[in-house]
């Protein structure tokens, strides 16, 4: 199993996730995004798209996971838990490829230094995004 989960609870936006999922050569895209309000209410689904996407759409993502060493970074910001900021936007992205898994969570990653993840993030969010756009709401 090859899965990549990105989940965006947004302060200023819709809450949305994007799983990518590759079998075999196929690639599987799945995107979900609620009516909720700005990190505040998951709401209720607005939004449910599966489309397939092209194996160098999965070659880049996975390019970028590896080039910014995701499976070695903490998964909070770093070990003190009261340094763990609880506001802004919540992005959390997490692999699973065979037995490995691993998560990281960040909030408002663009604001505090951490450029690798938000690269990621950005990734996922350029990416994805524009499919939503051609999409109508499906509620």
């Amino acid at each position: 199993l090859k899965v990549f989960r990105y989940t965006n609870l947004g302060t200023f936006s819709k809450p949305f996730t994007i799983r990518v999922e590759l079998i075999d050569s196929i690639v599987i895209f799945n995107y979900k995004l609620t009516d909720g309000e700005g990190g505040c209410t998951i709401g209720k689904l607005k939004k449910d798209i599966r489309e397939k996407l092209l194996i160098t759409d999965w070659k880049k993502l996975f390019a970028k996971v590896e080039s910014i060493h995701f499976w070695d970074m903490h998964t909070y910001r770093n070990f003190d838990p009261n340094s763990v900021i609880n506001s802004g936007t919540e992005c959390i992205f997490e692999g699973l490829i065979g037995d490995k898994y691993h998560f990281v969570t960040r909030n408002t990653t663009d604001r505090y230094g951490d450029k690798e993840f938000t690269s990621l993030c950005n990734l996922m969010d350029g990416f994805f995004l524009s499919i939503d756009k051609k999409i109508p709401d499906s509620f």
